[in-house]
């Protein structure tokens, strides 16, 4: 499976978030975590991670913090990149064929890529 991220996403390694003995850190310690990632605790926040299983312990982090609006995507990077690689293949190829044969509107629509 190819590495990446999903677009739009920001990276917060669940271990950020756990003390040495592997306890979740102070609602303190949380808070300002997530504040210095730039995520917004009030907004809808979908967490993922390769499979799933470890995007629940940032989910607890955030319901911690009260965030009702904090889901676990269950088929995260694993379900993504499957689905949007098999999705941007066809449509790739078909911008490819449009550009050997000339089609002027090929170039604008390349940077979705």
């Amino acid at each position: 499976m190819r590495s990446g991220h999903i677009t739009g996403s920001k990276n917060l390694p669940f271990t950020e978030l756990l003390n040495e003995n592997g306890t979740l850190k102070s609602d303190k310690e949380l808070a300002n975590i997530f504040l210095a990632k730039g995520i917004d605790t009030t907004l809808p926040i979908i967490n993922t991670c390769g499979s799933g299983v470890t995007a629940c312990i940032v989910d607890l982090g955030l319901k911690v913090l009260g965030a009702e609006k904090s889901k676990v995507y269950d088929g995260s990077w694993t379900e993504y990149v499957r689905n949007c690689y098999s999705f941007f293949r066809g449509q790739f190829q078909n911008l490819i064929s449009r550009l050997i044969n000339g089609t002027s509107q090929v170039r604008s629509e390349l940077s979705l890529f």
